[in-house]
């Protein structure tokens, strides 16, 4: 998960997958969470660069979300259960 509104969240994504595959997480189905979705004016990682990333890696999904505002999260977990 990263912050749409802050692009060194974005780039720090890799520093953790390093971190995740440390503990075999590489075996782990990958999903990419944008947050903060209802702060859009303020958004410095575009979605379509976000997507582009998570496809370049063949991971298994990117979705957007607002924790404020309660959306996303369900499509994000029913992908989720598909997946495993």
């Amino acid at each position: 998960m990263f912050d749409i509104t802050r692009k060194q969240s974005f780039d720090a994504l890799d520093m953790w997958l390093r971190e995740a595959s440390k503990n075999e997480g590489e075996k782990l189905p990958v999903f990419v969470i944008g947050n903060k979705s209802d702060l859009n004016s303020n958004r410095k990682v575009a979605r379509a660069d976000a997507e582009k990333w998570v496809k370049a890696r063949n991971f298994a999904g990117y979705y957007e979300s607002s924790a404020k505002e309660g959306n996303g999260y369900s499509q994000i977990f029913s992908a989720i259960s598909e997946a495993v």
